[in-house]
Order: C-alpha cells, then sequence, then structure tokens
C-alpha cells in the first residue's frame, strides 16, 4: 500500500504542475496564499509519509471511505459554500486557514490522494477567496504538497517510477475485469 500512495502523489504532483501552469498563464493563482497554505503544511506532509508506512489496509479503506464521504457532502453543499465566497476575510482568518490546510494535507497525503478538495473549501469559505481563483491557489498547493509526499516516499523506495506493464497488457487486463464485473468473462465468474 505505501508503494500505491507514493505512486499516486507523484502523479498527482505532475498533473499538480500541469494545471498549475495553465492556471499561471490566466494569473489566477494566489501565489502568496498559496506558499502561506503549502508551506506550514509541508512539514506535516512529511510525517504522514512516515507513518503510511504503519497503516494496515482496514484502516486505509475506512479512512478513504470517509474522506469520500466528506468529497460528497462538499459536492452537495456546494453551491451554499460559493455563496459563502466573502471579499476580505475576518481577522485571524489566515491561522485558521492554516491550521486547517494542515490537516486537509495531512490526511489527503495519508491517503494518497490530492487534497483540492480540501482546500477550496478552506479558500473560499475561511478566506472568502472567489471560486476561480480558489480552483487555481488550490492546484498549486497541490503541486507543493504532493511533491514533497512524492519525493519522501521516493526516497523511502515507496514510489513505483516504472510502468511493470504496458499498455496492451493494462487494457487486456482491464477488459478482463469488465467482463468479469458484467458476467461475460469466458475466464470464470
Amino acid at each position: 500500500m505505501p508503494q500505491a500512495v507514493g505512486t499516486s502523489h507523484l502523479v498527482i504532483a505532475l498533473n499538480a504542475f500541469s494545471g498549475a501552469i495553465a492556471y499561471d498563464r490566466q494569473r489566477k493563482i494566489d501565489y502568496r496564499l498559496a506558499v502561506i497554505l503549502g508551506g506550514v503544511a509541508i512539514p506535516f506532509v512529511l510525517l504522514s509519509t512516515l507513518l503510511v508506512m504503519k497503516l494496515e489496509s482496514p484502516w486505509f479503506r475506512v479512512g478513504f471511505a470517509v474522506i469520500l464521504g466528506t468529497m460528497a457532502i462538499y459536492v452537495v453543499k456546494r453551491q451554499e459554500i460559493l455563496a459563502a465566497e466573502r471579499g476580505e476575510p475576518p481577522p485571524g482568518a489566515l491561522r485558521w486557514a492554516a491550521a486547517a490546510s494542515i490537516v486537509a494535507a495531512f490526511v489527503a497525503s495519508l491517503l494518497g490522494i490530492g487534497g483540492g478538495a480540501f482546500h477550496v473549501p478552506i479558500l473560499c469559505l475561511i478566506l472568502g477567496v472567489p471560486i476561480h481563483r480558489a480552483t487555481a491557489t488550490s492546484q498549486f498547493i497541490l503541486f507543493l504538497t504532493s511533491m514533497a509526499a512524492a519525493t519522501s516516499l521516493m526516497l523511502q523506495g515507496k514510489c513505483e517510477l516504472a510502468c511493470s506493464k504496458t499498455p496492451r497488457q493494462s487494457l487486456s487486463d482491464a477488459g478482463r475485469l469488465r467482463a468479469d464485473i458484467m458476467g461475460t468473462s469466458p475466464y470464470g465468474a
């Protein structure tokens, strides 16, 4: 499982880098906020990469289910979140956002997911950042934290850099899995 988390972080970091380049061209990233929120989170992301080795598979599944449930609530409540955007954040909001960023990045890193679903609401609800800027800024935070996690896990030997199967083998496996699920597989139920 730690190898899957490391590989996931590497893919997430590369994807986030690509997205950040596009958002940078549009001048939508608030780099000041991204560096503050990403910077305070990175030490906790690195701590999570040490703890991922101790995470047993059933606990991973429970944690992942909780995270998916939280993301589902966000999707349902998205309109309320968008309506809550404010112009100026209240005093002390940056401290609350930094604390929330630490927790979000730690949990996301531990589970091998990006964390953008957490950072966008943090930026919108706590700091009053408009959604288009929050999405772009979150993408850059995601790049920073996922790259830190991927680097740490690579140094620990917990990141698969080479694909063990050819694209043809992967497609064959996917087709076989689909057939198994649909009950039409010649290889058994």
